[in-house]
């Protein structure tokens, strides 16, 4: 007879027998049955410490008792199992028994993510098999308001400097909102240098409404983490506004870094009808969307039903409103008020988190990442903005500029030829510019006329967890806010743009695109926050081969997401989460502007692009979460390109683009599939286009499936893994680029 206690003791206490073996005897083995994990799921909130039972983790063994099965976990994150008689110590195995007794726990690491953690059960001959991964029920804290909140009309061009009592707490934010229906400034800037106690405040999000005769402006600011106790808050009027008000609270336990989504009525908008409303997409559940809006007359805005703690003023034929609403489920929100009179409106809102996700980017791993990327790195570390200068002046290939949290005031060159600045990174040793921090503490302000992180062909460069804020008014030939690489006098492949990676970074401020790039090959953007104030496209590549833009939140202060324009080919955007503003357009891809007339006007041109008759092909856009009041995806002289398994919330059109010179290249042969759309007449098509296009199994609805895995806050770590070598991103290569001239 088997006895399998007394097996597995033995084996426990004495090791393997040492007599002779069944087969040396002629005894047959008898087969011993792996055991099963029966229960493997956690229901938890953020910071709990929760006791095992058998109701969370359990396994059974036909030929074991139950008791001596034990259990192995990996992959835990964002918490840790202990044993409660050695609490703190992290434990990864302990013993069916144990949790019987109650005296295995696990403890989260309160942040605002969920654990994750896999088990294997053995039974000492063998075990379940592959680690099965938990199913977590998770719930983290809340954002809340908390302290007084203040109200304030101010009267004509005058400026005020309250004496505000920030509360102690844990995650705080102030926010300051500041209002005027008769801002006579028109560089679009209400505010500016506002302060609390000495620390800066930063913008959040700004609505400059100048649809009519009368400018109405609405500007949210914060600042993380303010000193408890009373101090002054000042700023600057920029102009003298007809009257203005200004409005602070405060945000408990939540998400430093800014906000993670923000929407705003810009430029020439019509808002003046009532209900005045604002679309803006949360990007996390529990989240607080803080609102503003404002109205040029002396009639009441009322809120919907949703917004509490509704603050506010009105006097002199001007009304000013806002307010916090809790939204329970990350997606698109209306924010809503409502008047007895139709009037321009300025609207603003901004939504803030669940602290402890860092603006809703990823946070660094427990290694320095800086320290792998290249097979020489020399490590260079800076606090100042002269530091920083020196540093980039300095770089050699390797070398890898560490930011300590705090602000760097400047607009920084990576290679520019006309200054005899020639050097970049190779594929072995790229250069980077890193936030030594948590993502977005280092934060590099622009000054005005030219972006504030620029190059000329830049190559295998990385910038890696910062906050860039754009230049606050960038000339007409330098119309990028944040990051602008352009190639060089021609199209060899010295002069082009390749290798550079924008990862884990906010980008935000004022300017024609958040993200330029002009001739680029093998560069990848991932795992962005792009917003603000920017006119035309939040990410605008002009000519991509083999890029790649996966895993970034662009948010409606922008006009168009993200273009692909003149003779683009082999690009991949995924996962990404676009919500421009107002009626344009998510994803626009090929023909677009004058693109293709400065295109043909530089020379030396590949003849196998101006033969090729295409503006973009050979394309694939799945998995992105594309939500816009007119187009979510623009096909323009686009052929062979893929759309699918994407939320399409607007129209997906064909045509044959728009070049300022009358160049049109026919939209065709596209694949359209499996897409959730927004409405039954989700598609539109010009005469004469889209021939040989097949569009199957597209369904409408309402994308809380795709949402859920895109966006910056959903970037795998994994991608924390990229270098700068393309060899892995696309099948292109440096030869066949060369074999098109």
């Amino acid at each position: 007879m088997f006895f399998p206690l007394a097996r597995s003791v033995h084996k426990e206490l004495v090791g393997p027998l040492t007599t002779p073996t069944n087969r040396e005897v002629g005894i047959s083995s008898p087969t011993s049955a792996a055991p099963t994990l029966d229960v493997n799921a956690m229901t938890l909130g953020q910071g709990d410490t929760v006791t095992l039972s058998a109701l969370i983790l359990s396994a059974s063994d036909v030929d074991t008792v139950d008791s001596t099965l034990q259990f192995t976990v990996s992959s835990v994150t964002n918490g840790q199992f202990e044993n409660t008689g050695n609490t703190g110590v992290a434990i990864t195995q302990f013993l069916q028994s144990q949790v019987s007794a109650s005296e295995i726990v696990f403890v989260h690491d309160n942040s605002s993510d969920a654990p994750t953690y896999s088990v294997v059960v053995s039974d000492g001959v063998g075990d379940s098999g592959a680690a099965q991964a938990a199913t977590i029920t998770f719930s983290p804290t809340a954002p809340s308001t908390t302290g007084t909140t203040t109200s304030v009309l101010v009267g004509d061009g005058q400026e005020a400097s309250p004496t505000i009592t920030a509360p102690s707490g844990t995650d705080t934010v102030m926010v300051v909102i500041i209002q005027s229906s008769e801002n006579d400034n028109t560089d679009g800037g209400l505010a500016s240098a506002v302060s609390y106690g000495g620390s800066a405040l930063t913008l959040a999000v700004r609505s400059d409404n100048n649809n009519d005769t009368t400018r109405t402006s609405a500007e949210i600011w914060y600042l993380d983490s303010p000193t408890a106790g009373s101090a002054t808050l000042s700023y600057t009027l920029n102009g003298t506004p007809n009257n203005h008000a200004y409005s602070v609270r405060f945000l408990q336990n939540a998400e430093q870094g800014g906000p993670s989504a923000t929407a705003a009525v810009n430029g020439a908008t019509v808002h003046n009808t009532s209900p005045y409303e604002l679309s803006i997409t949360t990007s996390k559940d529990s989240s607080l969307v803080v609102s503003a809006c404002n109205i040029h007359n002396n009639t009441a805005l009322n809120a919907n039903s949703s917004q509490s703690e509704v603050q506010g003023s009105g006097g002199q034929n001007q009304y000013y409103r806002n307010g916090v609403t809790s939204v329970a489920t990350a997606g698109s929100h209306t924010d809503s008020w409502t008047s007895t009179q139709q009037e321009s409106a300025g609207h603003a809102a901004a939504a803030w988190g669940p602290a402890g996700s860092a603006g809703g980017g990823v946070q660094p791993g427990p290694s320095a990442r800086w320290e792998l990327v290249a097979q020489n790195p020399t490590i260079v570390e800076v606090s100042t903005s002269a530091q920083l200068t020196a540093a980039i002046a300095a770089r050699v290939p390797g070398t890898q500029i560490l930011l300590q949290p705090g602000q760097y005031a400047g607009n920084f060159v990576f290679r520019d030829p006309a200054t005899t600045d020639e050097l970049n990174g190779t594929a072995d040793n790229p250069i980077g510019l890193w936030c030594k921090g948590d993502p977005h503490t280092a934060v590099i302000v622009g000054g005005s006329s030219v972006s504030t992180i620029r190059g000329i062909a830049t190559k295998h460069t990385i910038f890696d967890g910062l906050r860039v804020v754009g230049s606050a008014n960038p000339s007409a030939n330098d119309d990028a806010s944040g990051f602008k690489f352009t190639r060089g006098s021609n199209y060899n492949t010295e002069n082009l743009v390749a290798g550079i990676l924008i990862r884990n970074n906010r980008i935000e401020g004022t300017g024609t695109d958040s993200i330029k790039f002009g001739t680029a090959v093998w560069c990848v953007i991932v795992g962005n926050i792009i917003e603000g104030d920017v006119g035309e496209t939040g990410v605008d590549v002009v000519t991509g081969h083999g890029c790649i833009g996966a895993y970034n939140t662009v948010t409606s202060g922008v006009a168009d997401g993200f273009t692909f324009k003149t003779f683009s080919q082999d690009n991949w955007l995924h996962h990404n989460l676009i919500t421009p503003s107002s009626t344009n357009t998510a994803v626009y891809m090929g023909g677009h502007g004058g693109s293709y007339a400065n295109f043909q006007a530089t020379a030396p041109v590949p003849q196998a692009f101006l033969d090729g008759a295409f503006h973009c092909r050979h394309s694939l856009y799945e998995d992105n979460y594309l939500d816009s009041n007119g187009k979510a995806v623009v096909l323009a002289g686009s052929q062979f390109g893929t759309v699918r398994n994407n939320y399409l919330g607007g129209l997906l059109k064909e045509t044959d683009g728009n070049a300022a010179n009358g160049a049109k290249f026919d939209s065709r042969d596209n694949t359209i599939t499996n897409n959730t759309v927004s409405s039954a007449n989700w598609y539109t098509v010009d005469a004469g286009q889209g021939t040989g296009t097949t569009r199957s199994g597209n369904v409408q609805g309402n994308g809380q499936a795709i949402l859920a895995l895109a966006g910056a806050d959903k970037m795998p770590a994994s991608y924390l893994d990229w270098k700068t070598s393309g060899t892995h991103l696309s099948p292109l290569t440096y030869s066949a680029w060369e074999a098109a001239f």
